[in-house]
């Protein structure tokens, strides 16, 4: 059992590297499993492969643990466009290239589907980060995830299933679409109402998450798909909120320990690549930063979104997913896959994941608008003078829009969600449809001759752009969560509301009338 001791210390060592640089963690643990193994500490391939299906199993059921399909509601039709899309051209370019270049039908398959879709885990941190998991983009981003883990899942059930012949192949997608309709029927009727019931109790919370696992592992077992499957439909089960969250809470430093034994296990199956191998990894990460980006920035914007928000998606979408790694696991351990090709997918997604940050940070996206070649126009642009405006309308900015309008002022709002343009027009606002990092919605805005200008964005950049176009003395107001940036905003000019502590003001005085009105009574 050293293979054991040498894995933990392995990833020990990678998390303290990581931290001590400040470097991307996942890189470092591959790395130490190679080495590791290159000493020959890793020879005993069943422990360690032991050691790769348990870490697998929580990073597939971490995946779909991110997912709740409810977010999407009002972005299905963007989803299935940009999912699909994205999905079919990609891996079906990836499979006709590598076909052409000398692999097997069955081995191009296998690469195809690992590169075909994005990291649900990658892309769901960065949201989270920028605090777009619940905007238009963000519900758009985690549809277009959720529906390329299923078809990732269902293509890995066929592709695994077809040296055995057609028959196993449908009872393989048979024994999936079984696992996905359980999921789903836990999701929405079983699993909230048990969470609810037993919030309170950590110890059975611990068990049913724990139980909803084995259970969907043992259930996959038992219809013959892999095992990943049902540790997806587990993770999907156990996905609405606020049960994640819980489920986050009580396992999430186990999930942590299993998905960091896993990268250093999967370090020791990798062998050193050679110059061809590379020259084929390296003509598939530039596939993922070419192709992704295209094809999502022109389906985005037909399905209603603006420039920037197709940018920022496709950029957020250019890289592979935890599920390649599942994907080549899979045809090693069937025959299906050489080793060499595995470290290929393994160098693509370390390199692509590991470099998503700053792929889609906001100067590749405004350096991506800058380069497209027909951007969208901005819709609703106004003359008016002496008004006010309003960049972001959510709830707040939509109160906003409300009050100005009380006070006998013209308002004029700026916002890049098409559904909360149409509702405020609707009303008889005036509200200009774009994006607040594109120059042309701000000059829409007729920013030189308003009255004032309220930022609910919370970000400095949309404060250092305004603060440009104003005239001097115009007041300008943002909303921040926190006083991060409260400096910063005030060294341009503008007056800085904290919305967290404004709220938790609002708060105490309603808890504190509660008690006044209870003592009176």
């Amino acid at each position: 059992m050293i293979e054991v001791a040498v894995i933990v210390f392995g990833a020990a060592v990678a998390y303290g590297l990581g931290r001590g640089l400040r470097i991307p963690v996942m890189p470092l643990l591959i790395v130490a499993g190679l080495l590791f193994s290159l000493t020959g500490l890793l020879d005993d391939r069943e422990v360690v492969g032991a050691m790769l299906e348990m870490g697998l199993t929580f990073l597939v059921f971490t995946a779909g643990l991110e997912m709740a399909p409810s977010r999407v509601r009002e972005q299905v039709g963007a989803v299935w466009r940009v999912g699909l899309t994205q999905f079919v051209l990609l891996g079906g370019l990836a499979m006709v290239v590598l076909w052409l270049g000398g692999q097997s039908v069955e081995e191009s398959l296998y690469v195809a589907l690992a590169v075909a879709a994005s990291s649900t885990l990658v892309v769901v941190r960065i949201l989270r980060q920028r605090r777009q998991i619940f905007e238009p983009l963000g519900r758009m981003l985690i549809g277009v995830l959720l529906l390329q883990d299923v078809l990732i899942i269902l293509g890995l059930v066929v592709v695994s299933g077809l040296p055995e012949g057609p028959v196993v192949v449908l009872q393989r997608v048979g024994g999936g679409a079984l696992l996905m309709g359980l999921a789903a029927l836990l999701y929405w009727q079983v699993v909230p109402r048990v969470i609810d019931r037993f919030e309170d109790d950590d110890e059975i919370g611990l068990l049913v998450v724990v139980a909803t696992l084995f259970a969907m592992l043992g259930l996959a077992s038992l219809v013959g798909v892999p095992i990943i499957v049902g540790a997806f439909a587990a993770g999907l089960s156990l996905s609405s909120f606020p049960t994640n969250a819980l489920v986050r809470g009580l396992i999430g430093p186990l999930i942590d320990f299993f998905m960091a034994l896993f990268f250093v296990a999967l370090g020791a199956f990798l062998v050193v690549p050679s110059m061809e191998e590379l020259r084929v990894g390296l003509g598939l990460i530039v596939l993922l930063w070419v192709v992704t980006p295209v094809v999502v920035v022109v389906v985005a914007e037909r399905a209603g979104f603006t420039t920037r928000g197709a940018v920022e998606a496709g950029l957020l979408l250019a890289q592979t997913s935890e599920f390649s790694l599942v994907v080549a696991l899979q045809g090693v351990a069937s025959g299906q896959l050489s080793e060499g090709t595995l470290t290929i997918i393994t160098l693509v997604t370390v390199v692509t994941i590991g470099l998503t940050p700053w792929i889609s940070g906001r100067r590749m996206v405004l350096w991506g608008m800058r380069l497209h070649p027909r951007p969208r126009a901005v819709e609703g642009g106004t003359d008016v003078e002496d008004h006010v405006v309003v960049i972001g309308l959510g709830v707040a900015g939509s109160k906003l829009m409300e009050k100005i309008k009380q006070a006998q002022m013209q308002a004029v709002g700026l916002d890049y969600d098409p559904a909360e343009v149409s509702h405020l027009r609707e009303r008889g606002y005036q509200v200009v449809w774009g994006d607040a990092d594109d120059p042309r919605a701000l000059e829409a805005l007729n920013l030189s001759q308003a009255r004032a200008v309220m930022i609910t964005t919370g970000k400095l950049a949309h404060v250092e752009q305004v603060a440009e176009r104003v005239e001097k003395g115009t007041p300008v107001w943002v909303n921040l969560m926190d006083d991060s940036q409260v400096s910063a905003c005030e060294a341009v000019g503008a007056h800085t509301v904290n919305y967290s502590r404004a709220s938790s003001r609002q708060v105490m005085a309603w808890f504190e009338g509660l008690e006044a009105s209870k003592s009176t009574s």
